[in-house]
């Protein structure tokens, strides 16, 4: 075969490809040239990467928020969008950050990053946590990018909503934590280990009785 001046055709995972045909069927091949260059994306916060696909919220990497009590409103944490590769990085112009998940609506994107990220170079992003109900909350980041591998970026966010909370259910066996703010239980506790823990108030109605267990009622705070 005489393909001739292919010119300005590159190349880069076709090349055992084409060095077969060249080489063993003995086409002509001329003027195409190698080009291996890709970006190459890369996420961190508090200087941790935070690996493509990580299903894990860390306190190391702020993907997980903690605990955020409702009279703070909202904890914000930065991320920083890298380019590791050899050439530029592309995010979706439309849509630079999907979010998904259980709670998609208490993770507020606040800063959006840049939609091009030249070779070396980086841009931020932050997050702001604001749980609209007590417990853990989470969601699931996605970044559309050009990285041949990496395309999407997702990785999970987690936190925990620290508002007020009535307790009516009877716990007889095993071990519960319970941290809010307020709490206020009527609940029977027999045969278990349980904990109140709160930065404000606990109220322990007439109905409430803690018999044969473990019960620990701590007010200084709901992490």
């Amino acid at each position: 075969k005489n393909l001739g001046n292919v010119y300005p055709l590159k190349y880069c995972q076709g090349s055992a490809a084409r060095n077969s045909l060249v080489n063993f069927k003995y086409w002509n091949i001329t003027d195409d040239t190698e080009n291996c260059t890709s970006p190459e994306i890369n996420i961190k916060s508090n200087n941790v990467s935070i690996a493509s696909g990580d299903t894990s919220p860390s306190l190391t990497d702020n993907t997980d928020f903690g605990y955020t009590p409702e009279s703070l409103g909202y904890e914000i944490r930065e991320f920083i969008i890298e380019n590791l590769g050899t050439e530029a990085l592309n995010l979706n112009p439309s849509v630079s950050i999907i979010k998904s998940g259980a709670n998609p609506n208490d993770f507020e994107i606040i800063q959006i990053p840049a939609i091009l990220i030249p070779i070396n170079g980086s841009t931020n992003f932050r997050v702001a946590f604001n749980p609209s109900e007590n417990g853990l909350r989470t969601a699931t980041l996605s970044i559309p990018n050009n990285d041949v591998n990496e395309n999407p970026y997702t990785f999970s966010l987690q936190g925990f909503g620290c508002g007020s909370l009535q307790l009516n259910n009877t716990v007889s066996t095993g071990i519960a934590i319970e941290k809010a703010e307020r709490i206020n239980s009527n609940s029977q506790i027999s045969n278990a280990n349980v904990t109140y823990s709160t930065s404000k108030v606990i109220e322990l109605s007439p109905n409430f009785k803690a018999e044969n267990t473990v019960f620990l009622a701590q007010i200084g705070g709901c992490n």
